[in-house]
């Protein structure tokens, strides 16, 4: 699955996606299960599980909502070329069929030519 756009692009839309999920859905689901080991009794469960589970879901919010999206958008795969070239050939016969039905005015009410549903699929 491939994305669209530069780097730092994907990496916002995947923070915006998904960054709502993972904070909600994962952090705070896991924090609340591992705050109950703060009050155990045991000084075992206290100074052992709830510090480390703390910490580990403390460092895994941290890495996955602001390191691993800010090494993305400096080091990660470029944009294809490709695809910037297909979306500007796009853009570009748009903007001539829009400037030639602008020009012959007759986008408002006429159908289209055979050849320009043609240039369109």
């Amino acid at each position: 699955m491939k994305q669209q756009g530069t780097r730092e692009e994907r990496a916002k839309k995947a923070l915006g996606e998904m960054g709502s999920t993972v904070l909600v859905g994962i952090t705070f689901t896991k924090f609340i299960g591992v705050i109950v080991l703060a009050f155990a009794s045991s000084t075992l469960f206290k100074l052992y599980y709830f510090r480390m589970y703390l910490f580990i879901i403390i460092l895994g919010a941290f890495n996955g909502l602001m390191v691993l999206p800010v090494l993305l958008s400096l080091i990660g795969p470029d944009a294809d070329v490709n695809e910037i070239l297909q979306d500007y050939k796009h853009h570009k016969l748009i903007s001539e069929l829009i400037a030639r039905y602008q020009k012959r005015k007759k986008y408002d009410n006429k159908v289209p030519s055979e050849q320009d549903r043609q240039l369109l699929m």
